[in-house]
Protein backbone atom coordinates (compact mmCIF):
# COMPACT_ATOMS: atom_id res chain seq x y z
CA UNK A 1 0.00 0.00 0.00
CA UNK A 2 2.85 2.53 0.90
CA UNK A 3 4.56 2.22 -2.60
CA UNK A 4 1.45 2.58 -4.45
CA UNK A 5 -0.33 6.00 -2.39
CA UNK A 6 0.27 8.75 -4.01
CA UNK A 7 2.38 7.23 -7.12
CA UNK A 8 0.56 10.40 -9.47
CA UNK A 9 2.42 13.23 -7.36
CA UNK A 10 3.35 16.03 -9.54
CA UNK A 11 2.05 14.76 -12.80
CA UNK A 12 1.89 17.41 -15.90
CA UNK A 13 -1.01 18.27 -15.96
CA UNK A 14 -3.33 20.89 -18.17
CA UNK A 15 -4.64 22.94 -14.94
CA UNK A 16 -0.67 23.13 -13.97
CA UNK A 17 0.31 24.58 -17.26
CA UNK A 18 -2.41 27.10 -17.58
CA UNK A 19 -1.41 27.90 -14.13
CA UNK A 20 1.59 29.22 -14.98
CA UNK A 21 1.29 30.14 -18.44
CA UNK A 22 -2.60 31.59 -18.64
CA UNK A 23 -3.56 31.71 -22.43
CA UNK A 24 -0.18 30.89 -23.57
CA UNK A 25 -0.40 27.55 -25.13
CA UNK A 26 -1.46 27.04 -28.91
CA UNK A 27 -0.10 25.17 -31.78
CA UNK A 28 2.23 27.86 -32.85
CA UNK A 29 3.75 27.84 -29.55
CA UNK A 30 4.24 23.56 -29.50
CA UNK A 31 5.29 24.12 -32.23
CA UNK A 32 8.22 26.32 -31.42
CA UNK A 33 8.81 24.23 -28.45
CA UNK A 34 9.04 20.81 -30.34
CA UNK A 35 11.40 22.22 -33.13
CA UNK A 36 13.61 23.88 -30.40
CA UNK A 37 13.44 20.34 -28.11
CA UNK A 38 14.88 18.89 -31.88
CA UNK A 39 17.25 21.30 -32.13
CA UNK A 40 18.54 20.95 -28.99
CA UNK A 41 19.06 16.99 -29.18
CA UNK A 42 20.79 17.11 -32.15
CA UNK A 43 22.95 19.97 -30.85
CA UNK A 44 23.64 17.30 -27.73
CA UNK A 45 23.66 14.37 -29.92
CA UNK A 46 22.69 11.49 -28.62
CA UNK A 47 25.03 10.33 -25.87
CA UNK A 48 24.43 14.35 -24.16
CA UNK A 49 26.86 13.14 -20.93
CA UNK A 50 29.34 13.84 -23.76
CA UNK A 51 28.64 17.22 -24.67
CA UNK A 52 30.22 19.84 -22.49
CA UNK A 53 26.83 21.96 -22.89
CA UNK A 54 24.98 19.60 -21.11
CA UNK A 55 26.04 21.06 -18.08
CA UNK A 56 25.18 24.53 -18.99
CA UNK A 57 22.04 25.86 -16.79
CA UNK A 58 21.23 28.27 -19.67
CA UNK A 59 22.55 31.18 -18.02
CA UNK A 60 25.11 32.69 -15.48
CA UNK A 61 24.70 34.45 -12.99
CA UNK A 62 21.37 36.50 -13.03
CA UNK A 63 18.70 37.38 -15.81
CA UNK A 64 15.85 39.09 -15.89
CA UNK A 65 12.45 38.76 -17.79
CA UNK A 66 10.11 41.70 -17.80
CA UNK A 67 6.22 40.46 -17.15
CA UNK A 68 3.54 41.07 -19.49
CA UNK A 69 4.50 39.01 -22.21
CA UNK A 70 1.80 36.38 -23.93
CA UNK A 71 4.52 34.23 -25.70
CA UNK A 72 7.24 33.01 -23.32
CA UNK A 73 10.55 34.85 -24.21
CA UNK A 74 13.56 33.08 -25.40
CA UNK A 75 15.21 32.98 -21.55
CA UNK A 76 12.16 30.79 -20.27
CA UNK A 77 11.60 28.29 -23.35
CA UNK A 78 12.76 25.45 -21.68
CA UNK A 79 10.66 26.27 -18.56
CA UNK A 80 7.79 26.28 -20.88
CA UNK A 81 8.66 23.36 -22.14
CA UNK A 82 8.96 21.85 -19.15
CA UNK A 83 5.59 22.32 -17.76
CA UNK A 84 4.41 20.46 -21.13
CA UNK A 85 6.64 17.97 -20.23
CA UNK A 86 8.13 16.97 -16.91
CA UNK A 87 7.17 15.55 -13.89
CA UNK A 88 7.89 17.33 -10.41
CA UNK A 89 11.14 14.63 -9.90
CA UNK A 90 14.44 15.85 -11.65
CA UNK A 91 15.78 12.74 -13.11
CA UNK A 92 12.43 11.17 -14.25
CA UNK A 93 12.25 13.00 -17.53
CA UNK A 94 15.75 11.73 -18.25
CA UNK A 95 15.11 8.30 -17.82
CA UNK A 96 12.09 8.55 -20.06
CA UNK A 97 14.39 10.54 -22.55
CA UNK A 98 16.72 7.18 -22.77
CA UNK A 99 13.63 5.05 -23.37
CA UNK A 100 12.65 7.08 -26.22
CA UNK A 101 15.96 6.51 -28.08
CA UNK A 102 15.88 2.74 -27.64
CA UNK A 103 15.30 1.29 -31.18
CA UNK A 104 14.72 -2.01 -32.81
CA UNK A 105 18.72 -1.87 -34.11
CA UNK A 106 22.20 -2.83 -32.64
CA UNK A 107 22.92 0.85 -32.59
CA UNK A 108 19.49 1.61 -30.68
CA UNK A 109 20.11 -0.70 -28.03
CA UNK A 110 21.75 1.81 -26.31
CA UNK A 111 19.72 4.40 -24.27
CA UNK A 112 22.65 6.81 -23.44
CA UNK A 113 21.79 7.72 -20.12
CA UNK A 114 24.95 6.00 -18.38
CA UNK A 115 24.21 7.08 -14.82
CA UNK A 116 21.83 4.00 -15.04
CA UNK A 117 22.31 1.10 -16.89
CA UNK A 118 20.06 -1.33 -19.07
CA UNK A 119 19.68 -3.99 -16.62
CA UNK A 120 17.03 -1.46 -15.47
CA UNK A 121 16.19 0.21 -18.56
CA UNK A 122 15.41 -2.67 -20.47
CA UNK A 123 12.74 -4.34 -18.61
CA UNK A 124 11.59 -0.74 -17.35
CA UNK A 125 10.65 -0.01 -21.00
CA UNK A 126 8.98 -3.48 -21.79
CA UNK A 127 6.98 -2.67 -18.82
CA UNK A 128 5.92 0.77 -19.87
CA UNK A 129 4.83 -1.50 -23.77
CA UNK A 130 2.51 -3.94 -21.96
CA UNK A 131 0.98 -1.44 -19.85
CA UNK A 132 0.40 0.95 -22.50
CA UNK A 133 -1.28 -2.18 -24.13
CA UNK A 134 -3.92 -2.39 -21.18
CA UNK A 135 -4.14 1.77 -20.49
CA UNK A 136 -5.21 4.62 -22.06
CA UNK A 137 -1.22 5.28 -22.47
CA UNK A 138 0.11 5.90 -25.70
CA UNK A 139 3.73 5.00 -27.14
CA UNK A 140 4.43 7.32 -29.93
CA UNK A 141 7.83 8.88 -30.92
CA UNK A 142 6.88 12.43 -31.11
CA UNK A 143 7.35 15.39 -28.28
CA UNK A 144 4.83 17.44 -30.14
CA UNK A 145 2.62 14.74 -29.55
CA UNK A 146 2.37 14.39 -25.86
CA UNK A 147 2.87 18.49 -25.94
CA UNK A 148 -0.74 18.57 -27.24
CA UNK A 149 -2.49 16.98 -24.19
CA UNK A 150 -0.09 17.02 -20.92
CA UNK A 151 -2.31 14.06 -19.47
CA UNK A 152 -0.82 11.81 -22.58
CA UNK A 153 2.78 11.81 -20.70
CA UNK A 154 1.65 11.83 -17.32
CA UNK A 155 0.37 8.17 -18.13
CA UNK A 156 3.87 7.17 -18.99
CA UNK A 157 5.28 8.47 -15.43
CA UNK A 158 2.35 6.96 -13.83
CA UNK A 159 3.32 3.33 -15.65
CA UNK A 160 6.86 3.87 -15.03
CA UNK A 161 6.81 4.69 -11.37
CA UNK A 162 4.34 1.29 -11.18
CA UNK A 163 7.26 -0.40 -11.96
CA UNK A 164 9.23 0.91 -8.89
CA UNK A 165 6.29 -0.61 -6.91
CA UNK A 166 6.81 -3.73 -8.51
CA UNK A 167 10.66 -3.62 -7.76
CA UNK A 168 9.64 -2.56 -4.43
CA UNK A 169 7.60 -6.03 -3.95
CA UNK A 170 10.28 -7.60 -5.43
CA UNK A 171 13.09 -6.08 -3.04
CA UNK A 172 10.55 -7.35 0.08
CA UNK A 173 10.40 -10.71 -0.78
CA UNK A 174 13.76 -10.70 -1.51
CA UNK A 175 14.60 -9.59 1.80
CA UNK A 176 12.21 -11.68 3.87
CA UNK A 177 13.31 -14.60 1.99
CA UNK A 178 16.83 -14.04 2.70
CA UNK A 179 16.75 -13.18 6.26
CA UNK A 180 14.47 -16.51 6.47
CA UNK A 181 17.87 -18.21 5.36
CA UNK A 182 19.78 -16.98 7.81
CA UNK A 183 17.62 -17.07 11.09
CA UNK A 184 14.09 -18.88 10.21
CA UNK A 185 10.59 -17.93 9.10
CA UNK A 186 10.41 -14.87 11.91
CA UNK A 187 13.75 -13.40 10.87
CA UNK A 188 12.29 -13.66 7.42
CA UNK A 189 8.86 -11.88 8.28
CA UNK A 190 10.38 -9.03 10.01
CA UNK A 191 13.09 -7.91 7.68
CA UNK A 192 10.09 -7.85 4.71
CA UNK A 193 8.70 -5.48 7.33
CA UNK A 194 11.32 -3.55 8.36
CA UNK A 195 11.91 -3.56 4.59
CA UNK A 196 8.72 -1.88 3.34
CA UNK A 197 8.16 0.14 6.02
CA UNK A 198 11.64 2.18 5.57
CA UNK A 199 11.09 5.39 4.74
CA UNK A 200 13.73 6.36 2.21
CA UNK A 201 12.87 2.49 0.47
CA UNK A 202 9.35 4.12 0.28
CA UNK A 203 10.60 7.06 -1.24
CA UNK A 204 12.11 5.15 -3.73
CA UNK A 205 9.16 3.25 -4.59
CA UNK A 206 7.34 6.58 -5.94
CA UNK A 207 10.84 7.97 -8.27
CA UNK A 208 12.10 6.72 -11.38
CA UNK A 209 15.49 5.21 -10.21
CA UNK A 210 17.59 2.11 -10.76
CA UNK A 211 18.66 1.69 -7.01
CA UNK A 212 15.54 -0.58 -5.82
CA UNK A 213 16.34 -2.98 -8.74
CA UNK A 214 20.41 -2.84 -7.62
CA UNK A 215 19.63 -3.45 -4.01
CA UNK A 216 17.48 -6.61 -4.81
CA UNK A 217 20.00 -7.94 -6.95
CA UNK A 218 22.56 -7.49 -4.27
CA UNK A 219 20.52 -9.00 -1.48
CA UNK A 220 19.95 -11.80 -3.76
CA UNK A 221 23.67 -12.21 -4.74
CA UNK A 222 24.30 -12.30 -0.35
CA UNK A 223 21.03 -14.40 -0.84
CA UNK A 224 23.49 -16.99 -2.76
CA UNK A 225 26.08 -17.20 -1.29
CA UNK A 226 24.44 -17.67 2.09
CA UNK A 227 22.62 -20.71 0.65
CA UNK A 228 25.75 -22.18 -0.51
CA UNK A 229 27.74 -21.89 2.44
CA UNK A 230 24.38 -23.44 4.97
CA UNK A 231 24.13 -26.26 1.96
CA UNK A 232 27.50 -26.39 1.07
CA UNK A 233 26.31 -26.32 -2.76
CA UNK A 234 29.26 -24.47 -4.24
CA UNK A 235 27.12 -23.90 -7.69
CA UNK A 236 24.57 -21.04 -5.89
CA UNK A 237 28.16 -18.82 -5.91
CA UNK A 238 27.97 -19.12 -9.75
CA UNK A 239 24.24 -17.49 -9.70
CA UNK A 240 25.60 -14.52 -6.99
CA UNK A 241 27.54 -13.70 -9.62
CA UNK A 242 24.72 -13.44 -11.99
CA UNK A 243 22.91 -10.97 -9.33
CA UNK A 244 26.26 -9.00 -9.01
CA UNK A 245 26.25 -8.36 -12.90
CA UNK A 246 22.70 -7.35 -12.69
CA UNK A 247 23.47 -5.09 -10.10
CA UNK A 248 26.47 -3.54 -11.69
CA UNK A 249 24.05 -3.52 -14.51
CA UNK A 250 21.47 -1.37 -13.29
CA UNK A 251 23.94 1.39 -11.79
CA UNK A 252 27.69 0.14 -11.88
CA UNK A 253 28.37 0.69 -8.28
CA UNK A 254 26.56 -2.08 -7.26
CA UNK A 255 28.52 -4.21 -8.71
CA UNK A 256 30.58 -4.58 -5.67
CA UNK A 257 27.79 -7.26 -4.78
CA UNK A 258 30.12 -9.68 -6.17
CA UNK A 259 32.18 -9.53 -3.44
CA UNK A 260 30.56 -11.98 -1.31
CA UNK A 261 31.41 -14.62 -3.73
CA UNK A 262 35.07 -14.25 -2.91
CA UNK A 263 34.65 -13.87 1.17
CA UNK A 264 31.91 -16.70 0.69
CA UNK A 265 34.34 -18.63 -0.58
CA UNK A 266 37.11 -18.41 1.78
CA UNK A 267 34.84 -19.25 4.48
CA UNK A 268 34.05 -22.40 1.89
CA UNK A 269 38.04 -23.33 2.20
CA UNK A 270 38.41 -22.38 5.37
CA UNK A 271 35.68 -24.82 6.78
CA UNK A 272 37.31 -27.11 4.46
CA UNK A 273 34.62 -28.45 2.31
CA UNK A 274 36.14 -27.11 -0.99
CA UNK A 275 39.93 -26.86 -1.64
CA UNK A 276 41.98 -24.23 -2.56
CA UNK A 277 42.25 -24.99 -6.27
CA UNK A 278 37.84 -25.22 -6.31
CA UNK A 279 37.85 -22.18 -4.69
CA UNK A 280 39.69 -20.50 -7.45
CA UNK A 281 37.84 -22.48 -9.94
CA UNK A 282 34.41 -21.24 -8.41
CA UNK A 283 35.73 -17.65 -7.78
CA UNK A 284 36.43 -17.36 -11.72
CA UNK A 285 33.25 -18.82 -12.77
CA UNK A 286 31.31 -16.22 -11.10
CA UNK A 287 33.06 -13.76 -12.11
CA UNK A 288 32.65 -14.64 -15.85
CA UNK A 289 28.85 -15.02 -14.68
CA UNK A 290 28.86 -11.56 -13.34
CA UNK A 291 31.28 -9.93 -16.32
CA UNK A 292 28.20 -11.53 -19.07
CA UNK A 293 25.37 -11.18 -17.16
CA UNK A 294 26.54 -7.49 -17.02
CA UNK A 295 27.70 -7.74 -21.13
CA UNK A 296 24.26 -8.90 -22.27
CA UNK A 297 21.88 -6.53 -20.07
CA UNK A 298 24.83 -3.35 -21.04
CA UNK A 299 25.24 -4.83 -24.83
CA UNK A 300 26.49 -1.22 -25.88
CA UNK A 301 30.01 -1.65 -24.13
CA UNK A 302 30.35 -4.12 -26.51
CA UNK A 303 28.53 -2.31 -29.49
CA UNK A 304 30.31 1.05 -28.49
CA UNK A 305 32.91 0.70 -26.35
CA UNK A 306 34.48 3.84 -26.95
CA UNK A 307 31.52 6.20 -26.42
CA UNK A 308 30.71 4.00 -23.52
CA UNK A 309 33.93 3.96 -21.92
CA UNK A 310 34.34 7.62 -22.16
CA UNK A 311 31.05 8.01 -20.80
CA UNK A 312 31.63 6.09 -17.92
CA UNK A 313 35.09 8.33 -17.36
CA UNK A 314 32.53 11.18 -16.97
CA UNK A 315 30.36 9.40 -14.89
CA UNK A 316 33.14 8.42 -12.67
CA UNK A 317 34.64 11.68 -12.52
CA UNK A 318 31.79 13.47 -10.93
CA UNK A 319 32.50 11.19 -7.93
CA UNK A 320 34.59 11.99 -4.85
CA UNK A 321 36.24 10.13 -1.83
CA UNK A 322 36.18 10.75 1.73
CA UNK A 323 35.85 9.39 4.80
CA UNK A 324 33.65 12.05 6.15
CA UNK A 325 31.12 10.35 3.69
CA UNK A 326 31.05 6.92 5.96
CA UNK A 327 31.20 8.59 8.93
CA UNK A 328 27.57 10.78 7.60
CA UNK A 329 25.81 7.21 6.44
CA UNK A 330 26.63 5.73 9.83
CA UNK A 331 25.51 8.47 12.05
CA UNK A 332 22.79 10.31 9.44
CA UNK A 333 21.98 8.64 6.77
CA UNK A 334 21.51 5.25 8.08
CA UNK A 335 19.05 6.30 11.31
CA UNK A 336 17.07 8.60 8.79
CA UNK A 337 16.64 6.14 5.83
CA UNK A 338 14.89 3.22 8.48
CA UNK A 339 14.38 5.32 11.11
CA UNK A 340 16.51 5.00 14.55
CA UNK A 341 14.66 2.28 16.01
CA UNK A 342 15.11 -0.67 12.59
CA UNK A 343 19.02 0.58 12.48
CA UNK A 344 19.19 -0.09 16.20
CA UNK A 345 18.06 -4.04 15.69
CA UNK A 346 20.36 -3.81 12.28
CA UNK A 347 23.71 -2.92 14.28
CA UNK A 348 22.58 -5.20 17.04
CA UNK A 349 22.11 -8.09 13.84
CA UNK A 350 25.14 -7.06 12.95
CA UNK A 351 27.16 -7.91 16.48
CA UNK A 352 25.05 -11.13 16.44
CA UNK A 353 26.48 -11.87 13.03
CA UNK A 354 29.99 -11.38 13.98
CA UNK A 355 30.09 -13.67 16.70
CA UNK A 356 27.63 -16.30 14.80
CA UNK A 357 28.73 -20.12 14.42
CA UNK A 358 27.33 -20.18 11.05
CA UNK A 359 29.11 -18.82 7.95
CA UNK A 360 26.13 -17.12 6.19
CA UNK A 361 25.76 -14.82 9.05
CA UNK A 362 29.52 -14.00 8.85
CA UNK A 363 29.39 -13.21 5.50
CA UNK A 364 26.63 -10.79 6.32
CA UNK A 365 29.07 -9.27 8.64
CA UNK A 366 32.00 -9.33 6.46
CA UNK A 367 30.14 -8.21 3.20
CA UNK A 368 28.20 -4.92 5.64
CA UNK A 369 32.13 -4.02 6.61
CA UNK A 370 33.30 -3.80 2.85
CA UNK A 371 30.25 -1.97 1.81
CA UNK A 372 31.26 0.68 4.75
CA UNK A 373 34.47 0.87 3.70
CA UNK A 374 33.26 1.70 -0.13
CA UNK A 375 31.23 4.42 1.55
CA UNK A 376 33.65 6.48 1.46
CA UNK A 377 32.71 7.07 -2.06
CA UNK A 378 28.78 7.58 -2.53
CA UNK A 379 28.00 9.96 -4.88
CA UNK A 380 25.30 11.45 -2.08
CA UNK A 381 24.90 11.99 1.46
CA UNK A 382 21.53 13.06 1.78
CA UNK A 383 19.70 11.84 4.81
CA UNK A 384 17.19 9.84 2.53
CA UNK A 385 18.96 9.83 -0.94
CA UNK A 386 22.37 8.78 0.67
CA UNK A 387 20.96 5.32 1.08
CA UNK A 388 20.33 4.04 -2.69
CA UNK A 389 23.97 4.25 -3.23
CA UNK A 390 24.83 2.16 -0.15
CA UNK A 391 25.59 -0.78 -1.56
CA UNK A 392 24.40 -2.66 1.47
CA UNK A 393 21.04 -1.07 1.86
CA UNK A 394 19.12 -3.75 1.27
CA UNK A 395 21.61 -6.18 3.46
CA UNK A 396 20.46 -3.99 6.98
CA UNK A 397 16.69 -4.82 7.06
CA UNK A 398 18.02 -8.58 6.38
CA UNK A 399 20.11 -8.04 9.76
CA UNK A 400 17.29 -6.03 11.36
CA UNK A 401 15.49 -9.46 11.13
CA UNK A 402 17.58 -11.36 12.46
CA UNK A 403 18.26 -9.40 15.54
CA UNK A 404 14.57 -9.71 15.97
CA UNK A 405 14.56 -13.65 15.83
CA UNK A 406 17.52 -13.58 18.03
CA UNK A 407 15.36 -11.63 21.06
CA UNK A 408 12.60 -13.84 20.32
CA UNK A 409 14.22 -16.33 21.33
CA UNK A 410 14.63 -14.74 25.01
CA UNK A 411 10.87 -14.97 25.69
CA UNK A 412 11.68 -18.50 27.61
CA UNK A 413 14.20 -16.94 30.06
CA UNK A 414 11.32 -14.46 31.22
CA UNK A 415 12.20 -11.35 29.29
CA UNK A 416 8.87 -10.62 27.48
CA UNK A 417 9.81 -6.75 26.75
CA UNK A 418 12.46 -8.06 24.32
CA UNK A 419 10.05 -8.92 21.47
CA UNK A 420 8.41 -5.67 21.78
CA UNK A 421 11.77 -4.22 20.51
CA UNK A 422 10.60 -5.54 17.40
CA UNK A 423 7.09 -3.31 17.56
CA UNK A 424 8.55 -0.37 19.15
CA UNK A 425 11.37 -0.38 16.08
CA UNK A 426 8.77 -1.00 13.15
CA UNK A 427 5.71 1.51 14.33
CA UNK A 428 7.42 4.70 13.86
CA UNK A 429 9.22 3.43 10.56
CA UNK A 430 5.68 3.02 9.35
CA UNK A 431 4.00 6.41 10.82
CA UNK A 432 7.53 7.95 9.27
CA UNK A 433 6.46 6.56 6.19
CA UNK A 434 2.86 6.89 6.19
CA UNK A 435 3.20 10.50 6.36
CA UNK A 436 6.15 10.27 3.27
CA UNK A 437 3.36 8.78 0.80
CA UNK A 438 0.70 11.31 2.33
CA UNK A 439 3.66 14.54 1.29
CA UNK A 440 3.55 12.72 -2.21
CA UNK A 441 -0.58 12.06 -2.21
CA UNK A 442 -0.68 15.92 -1.68
CA UNK A 443 1.59 17.28 -4.69
CA UNK A 444 -1.09 17.22 -7.11
CA UNK A 445 -3.98 20.11 -8.31
CA UNK A 446 -4.91 21.79 -6.41
CA UNK A 447 -3.61 21.01 -2.98
CA UNK A 448 0.48 21.08 -3.26
CA UNK A 449 2.39 23.38 -1.49
CA UNK A 450 3.30 24.14 -5.20
CA UNK A 451 -0.24 25.27 -5.96
CA UNK A 452 -1.15 27.18 -2.90
CA UNK A 453 1.73 29.17 -3.04
CA UNK A 454 1.63 30.18 -6.25
CA UNK A 455 -1.83 31.17 -5.39
CA UNK A 456 -0.79 33.33 -2.57
CA UNK A 457 2.41 34.63 -3.92
CA UNK A 458 -0.60 36.10 -6.83
CA UNK A 459 -2.77 37.13 -3.83
CA UNK A 460 -0.12 39.46 -1.59
CA UNK A 461 2.58 40.18 -4.16
CA UNK A 462 1.28 42.98 -6.34
CA UNK A 463 1.47 42.55 -10.55
CA UNK A 464 4.88 43.45 -11.86
CA UNK A 465 6.94 43.46 -8.91
CA UNK A 466 10.45 41.50 -8.81
CA UNK A 467 10.55 38.37 -7.93
CA UNK A 468 13.23 36.18 -7.73
CA UNK A 469 13.96 32.61 -8.15
CA UNK A 470 17.28 29.88 -7.96
CA UNK A 471 17.56 28.59 -10.68
CA UNK A 472 15.55 28.46 -14.17
CA UNK A 473 12.48 27.52 -13.56
CA UNK A 474 10.56 23.95 -13.83
CA UNK A 475 7.95 22.44 -12.16
CA UNK A 476 10.22 21.22 -9.74
CA UNK A 477 11.49 23.94 -7.77
CA UNK A 478 9.11 26.61 -8.67
CA UNK A 479 5.27 27.48 -7.30
CA UNK A 480 2.68 27.74 -9.60
CA UNK A 481 1.90 31.29 -10.54
CA UNK A 482 1.35 33.14 -13.34
CA UNK A 483 4.84 33.59 -14.56
CA UNK A 484 3.53 36.70 -16.90
CA UNK A 485 2.89 38.79 -13.59
CA UNK A 486 6.06 39.57 -12.10
CA UNK A 487 9.41 41.02 -13.41
CA UNK A 488 11.36 37.76 -12.98
CA UNK A 489 15.13 37.67 -11.74
CA UNK A 490 16.19 33.85 -12.21
CA UNK A 491 19.24 33.26 -10.35
CA UNK A 492 22.02 30.65 -10.75
CA UNK A 493 22.28 29.57 -6.92
CA UNK A 494 25.98 29.64 -6.55
CA UNK A 495 26.10 33.44 -8.63
CA UNK A 496 23.77 35.26 -5.66
CA UNK A 497 26.26 35.93 -3.58
CA UNK A 498 27.84 38.12 -6.50
CA UNK A 499 24.72 39.76 -7.00
CA UNK A 500 24.98 43.34 -6.08
CA UNK A 501 22.57 44.70 -3.05
CA UNK A 502 21.14 46.98 -5.49
CA UNK A 503 20.00 44.02 -8.09
CA UNK A 504 18.63 41.94 -5.91
CA UNK A 505 15.14 41.59 -5.99
CA UNK A 506 12.17 42.74 -3.90
CA UNK A 507 11.18 39.44 -3.33
CA UNK A 508 12.65 35.89 -3.22
CA UNK A 509 11.06 32.35 -3.40
CA UNK A 510 13.22 28.93 -2.23
CA UNK A 511 12.03 25.76 -2.75
CA UNK A 512 13.75 22.78 -1.08
CA UNK A 513 12.74 19.60 -3.23
CA UNK A 514 16.07 17.39 -3.12
CA UNK A 515 18.15 19.41 -2.87
CA UNK A 516 18.88 23.04 -0.78
CA UNK A 517 20.08 26.15 -2.28
CA UNK A 518 21.18 28.02 0.50
CA UNK A 519 24.64 27.14 1.08
CA UNK A 520 25.43 28.06 -2.56
CA UNK A 521 23.43 31.14 -2.61
CA UNK A 522 25.43 32.31 0.76
CA UNK A 523 24.30 33.53 4.05
CA UNK A 524 24.99 37.22 3.05
CA UNK A 525 22.78 37.41 -0.57
CA UNK A 526 20.19 35.53 2.10
CA UNK A 527 20.90 37.97 4.96
CA UNK A 528 19.45 40.82 2.54
CA UNK A 529 15.98 39.06 3.00
CA UNK A 530 13.37 38.49 5.48
CA UNK A 531 10.85 35.66 5.52
CA UNK A 532 7.28 36.29 4.78
CA UNK A 533 5.46 32.98 4.30
CA UNK A 534 6.35 29.24 4.81
CA UNK A 535 4.10 26.45 3.47
CA UNK A 536 5.70 23.36 5.21
CA UNK A 537 5.75 19.36 5.02
CA UNK A 538 1.85 18.05 5.60
CA UNK A 539 1.68 16.21 9.33
CA UNK A 540 3.58 16.18 12.17
CA UNK A 541 6.34 17.66 12.40
CA UNK A 542 8.51 14.66 14.57
CA UNK A 543 7.56 13.00 11.48
CA UNK A 544 8.60 15.47 8.25
CA UNK A 545 11.17 14.32 5.77
CA UNK A 546 14.45 15.77 6.14
CA UNK A 547 14.88 19.81 4.53
CA UNK A 548 16.17 19.27 1.18
CA UNK A 549 16.01 15.74 0.92
CA UNK A 550 12.36 15.11 -0.62
CA UNK A 551 10.50 16.05 -3.43
CA UNK A 552 7.08 15.53 -3.22
CA UNK A 553 5.15 18.63 -1.58
CA UNK A 554 8.37 20.07 -1.01
CA UNK A 555 8.73 23.12 1.51
CA UNK A 556 8.38 26.40 0.01
CA UNK A 557 9.47 30.29 1.59
CA UNK A 558 8.40 33.00 0.13
CA UNK A 559 10.82 36.05 1.70
CA UNK A 560 11.24 39.76 1.21
CA UNK A 561 13.98 42.28 1.23
CA UNK A 562 14.91 44.20 4.35
CA UNK A 563 13.98 47.98 4.18
CA UNK A 564 16.72 49.94 4.87
CA UNK A 565 17.42 51.05 8.92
Amino acid sequence: MLGGWGLDWGLPTRARLERVMPGADSPELRARLSSGWTAMRETLGPAILLSSQSWAGGFMGAVTVEPGWTQPPAALENTARSFYLRSCSWDEPNILYGLYQLKPSLKGLNPNVYWYGAAYLYPLGAWIVAGAALTPAELVRSVAFYMEDPARIAWLYLLARSFMVFLFVVLTAVVGLTAAELAGPRAGWWAAMFCAASPSLVTQAHILKPHLMAAACVVAAFGCCARALNRREPRLFVWAGVCGGLAAGCAINQGAACVFVPLGLVLAWRGGWVTFPQTVRWTLLAALAAIGTFLVTNPYFILQPVQSLAAMKIVSGMLSVGLHKTFAALLEVFPASLTPGVYALAVLGALQAARASDDGRRLAFLGLLVMLGLSVSIASVGPLTGFKYFIGAGLLPVLAGTAVAALWEHRVAGRLWMPAAAVLAFLPALAASTVYCANFARDRDPVSNRWEAGAWIEANVPAGAELGVLRAPQPLNIPYFALNRYRLTLIVPASARELPAERSPEWLVLLYPGYDDRPDAGAEFLARYELVKRFDFWGPAALWPPLGDFDGNAPIEILRRRRAS
